[in-house]
């Protein structure tokens, strides 16, 4: 069973509430830009990143705590994180879209439809690749594996 934080039931009022979200909203953003940055300068281990099996195991988690403050704080963290990424200068992301765009803007040309597909098409193996291991990496962590590990 997860060890439940200690959390209190206290009304707020709505400006508020407004204020604590925005609060909220800026630490975890600021969280994942730290988490991808020690992940390029090798200070966290990729092992450490949790995929789609991951995240149902921690929403499993969340669904069997007492209270609504686990599951809203679980959906609001997932959403924050996945806008965020998708606004990354990725190439096959909305943040890469942008990219290339503000790239047209300052070159004043678009820029050759068969390099725009081979940079999406790069960018898409990438991605795929990406979601394999971190999928691999999840399910590796499940306990029906973990005798396997040396």
């Amino acid at each position: 069973m997860p060890n439940v934080p200690p959390y209190r039931n206290q009304p707020l009022s709505f400006s508020s509430a407004v204020s604590k979200s925005g609060t909220f909203c800026a630490d975890k953003s600021t969280l994942i830009v730290e988490v991808l940055q020690r992940l390029f300068t090798r200070k966290v281990a990729v092992s450490q990143l949790a995929g789609p099996v991951g995240i149902a195991r921690i929403a499993g988690e969340a669904a069997e705590t007492r209270g609504w403050f686990p599951k809203i704080g679980l959906a609001s963290m997932i959403s924050l994180n996945l806008g965020i990424l998708n606004l990354m200068p990725f190439p096959i992301l909305d943040g890469g879209l942008i990219f290339l765009l503000l790239i047209e803007s300052t070159i004043r040309r678009d820029i050759n439809v068969a390099v725009k597909e081979r940079i999406y098409q790069a960018a898409f193996v990438v991605l795929m690749v990406f979601a394999a291991f971190v999928i691999f990496n999840d399910v590796t962590k499940l306990p029906v594996f973990t005798h396997l590990k040396p």
